[in-house]
């Protein structure tokens, strides 16, 4: 499957949007520990767990020391840059082991959206998504046509 993944971008003044998840300071030890390991599992894919701050748009830090996942080359699921067409096919049919790719991307365009983010987004990630849209709606067409 295809998942958006955070890279390394050394360029000065580059910024990633997205959202920070927060364990709260009552949780118990064993329950962090899990909640940790179930999170580490679900970010497998990833070669890169860094510690860093997350800021708001202002530069505040909001999240200190926050653990980020990324992806590099070195990583055996890393497929590199590809055209969106290809993405797009890949992600329009692909399951993995958290669920569908689509649902996927659908979730995380729409949540950028409820957010009020849209514009902070990659351009790319909502011509993905409409890619991937018309190829389902013209698989369902095709396999509409081949059921008559």
């Amino acid at each position: 499957g295809t998942v958006c993944t955070l890279v390394e971008d050394h360029t000065p003044g580059a910024r990633v949007w997205g959202i920070a998840a927060l364990i709260c300071d009552g949780v118990d030890t064993s329950e962090r520990e899990r909640i940790m390991a179930d999170l580490d599992y679900r970010e497998k894919q990833y070669d890169k767990r860094l510690i860093m701050d997350v800021m708001d748009e202002d530069g505040s830090v909001i999240a200190p020391q926050a653990i980020v996942y990324l992806g590099t080359p070195a990583c055996e699921n890393w497929a590199g840059e590809r055209p969106l067409d290809v993405i797009a096919a890949n992600i329009a049919s692909a399951h993995g082991p958290s669920g569908p790719n689509d649902e996927y991307l659908f979730r995380l365009c729409d949540a950028f959206r409820e957010l009020g983010a849209a514009e902070k987004a990659e351009p790319e990630l909502f011509h993905l998504e409409a890619l991937v849209r018309s190829l389902q709606a013209q698989a369902a067409q095709d396999e509409g046509e081949r059921g008559r």
